[in-house]
């Protein structure tokens, strides 16, 4: 969880352009919502400005800065950090990686937000073409098939570089979609911002070797990320390079696990439910309310004659089939097959006891479900169960069993999916704590 004294700040990604340190995203914005906090009718004629839209899986939120002026008196040139009181900010939902392959929609989702920084900068509309904006988009648009992706991101720098929907300053490279390393570490980078162990230990050259340092753990929609120092600096793989301007460099594990956000995952366990493979035996209270009276072995039968066949791999019936496969994800459209008449009912342990929905469509496969959260008859005699059972249920997402090469090749130092991790450092060693926020 977040301390209190930091507020909302350690909700911050802090994204690095070339010598500028500024924010990606605020995590715990609402659906919809802007904030204009501060005067913006009398903004200094001795500062400049700059925006950075976070498009993420759920929606895109602009970020408007300003600092002080660049000035290159000096070898090598300063940093130069956002400064302001003031906290300009907009968020649109849905996430640009939602809305397929329509350019209408794709300037539609921008057009707010570019309207918002107009209006936040309209006294100073003479200088709206030397502030630069960037647009970084993340896990959303990493879940999508290269064609799909490379489409969509055509058409928001179309959009940005398009003097008539965008006045300010763009370049096509101040658009794209950053790796999963780079996210990570700017979630390591804010944190030891905020906490003021990043900048001190930072200064000079060469390598840094700090006294304290503390891990990021970032919750997303679509992939998670986790990012820590270790003092021996032995990171064989997922090492990421960190330097802030002519200083020196940090050595950082950072990992991104795509597929793991709290939504992503969340679509992930529902097909595990829909399909019957995880949870124990609970499963047997999974039901077709289009089928009612069959036995199980006759619903399951129709049930599986109702899976699409246009699959990559026909043998990836089951939960994971798609984990892997995003243009086998994007082609799962075909409708379900003659056998399905209705929902198809599961019990989801992790909901609480009454809860219901009928309206629900898994995103791999598209089936219908009517999800029930688990009563006492269902088999679970108390909340400890439930949760017992819950935990159970989401066991499979994290693929430990893909990790038996990793612990072969490196000796056990993993962590889920098949993905080297080195072990996380000691408090002895000088590492704090890890920050997770979502």
């Amino acid at each position: 969880g977040l301390g209190s004294g930091l507020g909302m700040g350690l909700g911050l990604r802090l994204g690095l352009s070339l010598t500028l340190i500024l924010t990606l995203t605020l995590r715990l914005a609402p659906a919809r919502a802007n904030w204009i906090d501060g005067d913006t009718s009398d903004l200094p004629v001795t500062v400049d400005h700059g925006m950075i839209i976070d498009a993420g899986s759920t929606g895109s939120r602009m970020h408007v800065y300003q600092w002080a002026p660049r000035l290159f008196s000096e070898i090598p040139p300063p940093l130069t950090f956002p400064k302001t009181n003031s906290r300009w900010t907009e968020r649109q939902a849905p996430g640009l990686s939602t809305l397929g392959l329509d350019p209408d929609a794709v300037g539609e989702a921008l057009f707010p937000l570019v309207e918002f920084a107009k209006n936040v900068l309209k006294d100073k509309a003479d200088r709206w073409h030397n502030y630069p904006i960037y647009l970084k988009a993340t896990g959303g648009m990493r879940e999508l098939p290269n064609n799909l992706r490379e489409q969509v991101m055509g058409w928001v720098r179309a959009y940005l570089e398009d003097n008539s929907t965008c006045p300010f300053y763009f370049r096509r490279d101040f658009a794209r979609v950053i790796s999963g390393e780079e996210e990570a570490i700017y979630g390591w980078t804010a944190v030891n911002f905020l906490m003021g162990t990043l900048l001190p230990q930072t200064a000079g050259l060469g390598t840094a070797e700090p006294n304290t340092t503390w891990g990021a753990l970032d919750l997303g929609g679509a992939s998670t990320q986790i990012s820590f120092f270790r003092p021996d600096q032995d990171v064989l793989a997922n090492l990421f390079k960190l330097q802030i301007g002519d200083q020196k460099h940090w050595n950082v594990y950072a990992h991104s696990f795509l597929y793991f956000g709290r939504h992503s995952a969340r679509d992930r366990f529902l097909e595990g439910l829909a399909d019957g493979e995880i949870g124990g035996d609970w499963i047997g209270h999974v039901v077709d309310a289009g089928l009612g009276g069959w036995n199980r072995g006759r619903f399951r039968e129709a049930i599986v004659g109702a899976y699409p066949t246009h699959l990559a791999d026909p043998n990836q019936n089951k939960t994971g089939y798609p984990y892997n496969n995003a243009s086998a994800i994007a082609n799962l459209s075909k409708p379900l097959g003659p056998h399905h008449r209705g929902p198809l009912a599961v019990v989801d342990p992790c909901l609480p006891p009454g809860y219901e929905n009928n309206d629900t469509r898994t995103r791999f496969t598209k089936r219908l479900l009517y999800i029930k959260g688990m009563l006492d008859d269902d088999g679970a005699g108390a909340e400890e169960s439930r949760l017992t059972l819950c935990l159970q249920a989401n066991l499979p997402l994290l693929r430990i069993k893909a990790n038996e090469w990793c612990d072969f090749v490196h000796t056990h130092q993993c962590s889920i999916g098949g993905v080297y991790q080195p072990r996380v450092p000691s408090p002895q060693s000088g590492f704090r704590r890890v920050f997770a926020f979502a």
